[in-house]
């Protein structure tokens, strides 16, 4: 009976004792696993840098002819473009773009979806109407799915004779040459899918630095990616084979990035990808920090969801495998400092409480403090390849950092489309309270203990949330657009 007794003390207790050593011990193991991942993050950076340099000095690449059009005979191309509560006015310019399409058979599939506001799709309705039958629209409420809902309807309704699909976003403006280009990139590469870089139209002179930060994806991921045949989708400026689509079963929407997750679910059936390193359309800026980070906050969770998926649904007698350069352009946009900025602000006070272990939180901030020192040098050292590219990128490191741990810890998040129109911004958004509580927290620390350290995560917080002022302010700025800026990526060489 003693023994009874002392077995059934022994089980109860035990885990009793583990969770209150795991809650002891989780800021070092939590502090620990976030810098062994930043780790591997930045190897993955300088595996892009050596396939970067490895595309660039490669005898096999292929040059883009500047008309051509060999791949474009006999090919049908449907052009799907799914539109949510945007401004008519930008969807009209988009439309009469593609109008002037060198490409002579193809139509174009406009679907507005759940917009309740008839204001914003009518005027695209008579537009469509106005331009002929080459161009459909449909307006459809109740569309699940969000934007691959709407592009999985796009394709059922694409005729039976049509060989590409081609996506395009409402606000981007393609060139005369985007379909002619992309077939004949199809054609020299014997790939199922094509994807051109993402450019921006209406950049002022202060904006050139954030479109220098979201052009480093092509400029770096995307060439790496194409040297390791790995390209992915980002969503706009894509042409794909109709076939191949329908082979897997056509749009996923087991994520926020659909892109991304069908391009992974094509290569895993055996399908290829190729990168496009040419100029074939541009967008528009998001138009203030909210829907920036709001955009940046879906792609980092939508890409690592996509990447967790694959690796756990992984079958060794599938066609493909989850490649370096996959793994390098699903994590680009992450950031790994606001869990070492948030436990060196707590070590700075809850030692002194009694309830933590003054040397575990001791070693929980100098893991943290030598976390950001990387990410910070890392970011620096990016910025020499591409000018600006700290100014942005170090501002939204801690929201980025905020994604990439909802991510890792697999909360779903729902798909919210980026406002192409200025709303409020919102400067109480729930990151920067969250912010400002921190940084209270911080300064109480700093003044109790003295520590050093806590100076570190001070002024990461401060200089984030200046940065993040004048960030919001070069988005919003409605000066005259940079044209020698344009006219200069307009003269980059693509090959």
């Amino acid at each position: 009976m003693l023994k009874h007794n002392s077995i059934s003390l022994y089980t109860i207790a035990l885990p009793i004792i583990f969770a209150v050593s795991l809650c002891l011990l989780t800021p070092l193991l939590l502090v620990s696993l976030n810098a062994t991942v930043f780790v591997l993050w930045t190897l993955l950076q300088l595996y892009s840098f050596k396939q970067k340099r490895r595309y660039e000095l490669s005898a096999n690449r292929m040059s883009v002819e500047d008309n051509a059009i060999s791949g474009a005979a006999g090919s049908v191309v449907s052009i799907h473009i799914a539109i949510h509560n945007e401004p008519p006015d930008i969807v009209i310019k988009t439309l009469d773009a593609i109008r002037a399409l060198h490409t002579a058979d193809f139509e174009v599939i406009v679907l507005d979806n759940n917009t309740a506001n008839p204001d914003l799709w009518q005027p695209v309705q008579v537009h469509c109407q106005r331009l002929g039958s080459p161009f459909q629209f449909y307006h459809r409420m109740d569309v699940v799915g969000a934007k691959a809902g709407a592009l999985q309807i796009c394709l059922d309704l694409t005729r039976a004779d049509v060989t590409h699909v081609a996506v395009i976003d409402a606000d981007y403006q393609v060139t005369p040459d985007f379909l002619a280009c992309a077939l004949d990139r199809l054609k020299q590469t014997g790939a199922h899918y094509v994807q051109c870089p993402q450019s921006y139209r209406s950049v002022s002179a202060r904006q050139w630095v954030i479109s220098n930060e979201l052009g480093d994806y092509f400029d770096r991921h995307a060439q790496a990616a194409e040297q390791d045949q790995a390209m992915l989708l980002t969503g706009t400026l894509s042409l794909i084979c109709v076939n191949a689509l329908r082979t897997v079963g056509g749009w996923p929407m087991q994520t926020i990035t659909e892109d991304a997750e069908l391009a992974i679910t094509l290569q895993m059936h055996g399908f290829r990808g190729s990168y496009l390193p040419r100029c074939c359309g541009r967008g528009l800026l998001p138009p203030n920090l909210v829907e920036l980070k709001g955009q940046r906050h879906r792609w980092i969770v939508g890409n690592l969801h996509t990447l967790i998926r694959q690796i756990a649904c992984w079958r060794p007698y599938s066609k493909g495998t989850v490649r370096v350069a996959h793994w390098s352009q699903l994590t680009a946009w992450c950031s790994f400092i606001t869990v070492p900025v948030i436990l060196m602000v707590l070590g700075s006070l809850l030692p002194h409480t009694g309830l933590a272990s003054a040397a575990v939180w001791s070693t929980v901030s100098t893991i943290g403090a030598v976390t950001v020192l990387g990410q910070l040098a890392i970011t620096a050292g990016l910025t020499r390849v591409s000018p600006g590219f700290f100014r942005v990128r170090w501002t939204l490191a801690l929201s980025s950092g905020w994604a990439t741990v909802i991510a890792l810890g697999l909360q779903r998040t729902t798909f919210r489309c980026t406002q192409r129109f200025a709303t409020d911004s919102s400067p109480l958004s729930g990151t920067r309270i969250t912010l400002y509580l921190v940084l209270c927290i911080a300064v109480a620390g700093a003044m109790y203990s003295g520590w050093l350290l806590v100076v570190i995560a001070l002024s990461v917080i401060v200089i984030t949330l200046a940065a993040e002022a004048r960030l919001d302010s070069i988005l919003t700025d409605s000066t005259l657009p940079n044209t020698s800026f344009e006219k200069s990526q307009e003269k980059k060489e693509y090959v």
